[in-house]
């Protein structure tokens, strides 16, 4: 068998190194997040790449002398912005991930904070990969049981029983309902467009 381009190493569901062409990334993971990324052999006090998070989300990520924030919804970061606030990129996705549109510095984090792999296009979930094209994940979930009697929990392939605007799936093993009281949610007013 002929291992792909892009090649991954696993330890305990978490990806620890990742191999494409010359870089060779390492990843540090806290609680199922990764917080810091080495390429090609950084010395420890120094890594490529910082993550910080607030309750599970992606805040804000650090490279070299750059802060780069995240303004996320309940799936995936909207807006980015420099240190002093200022708006350097704007991403929106479909429904089940797949990119509507991307302007300015965007990061590879897309879909529900998956790490979008650049040979094939797929999300790295934790667990497995998810194929935003699809709506499905490559692989059976792993922690999957008929949980109930519901028949979209049959199906082991697809992303949070194809319902993604109620549902979320950050490591690719449990879907999580996202819940919000009406009077929790913005009232939108006026017209939106992309830009």
């Amino acid at each position: 068998m002929r291992l792909p381009a892009a090649c991954a190493i696993f330890r305990s569901c978490c990806r620890a190194k990742r191999i494409s062409g010359s870089t060779t990334t390492v990843y540090i993971f806290s609680k199922g997040s990764v917080i810091a990324e080495y390429d090609n052999g950084a010395a420890p006090a120094s890594p490529t790449r910082e993550n910080i998070y607030v309750i599970g989300q992606l805040l804000a990520a650090l490279s070299g002398a750059t802060t780069t924030y995240r303004l996320s919804d309940h799936l995936s970061a909207r807006v980015f912005t420099d240190a002093s606030g200022n708006v350097i990129g704007q991403r929106g996705l479909f429904p089940f991930g797949e990119v509507w549109y991307e302007t300015g510095t965007v990061d590879k984090w897309k879909f529900t904070s998956y790490e979008r792999d650049t040979e094939t296009g797929n999300d790295y979930a934790m667990a497995r990969f998810y194929v935003n094209r699809l709506g499905r994940f490559s692989a059976t979930d792993p922690a999957a049981c008929a949980r109930d009697r519901d028949p979209q929990h049959l199906n082991r392939y697809p992303y949070v029983a194809n319902d993604p605007v109620d549902q979320s799936d950050p490591s690719g093993q449990e879907q999580v309902k996202i819940s919000a009281p009406p009077e929790a949610l913005p009232k939108i007013t006026g017209r939106f467009r992309a830009r």
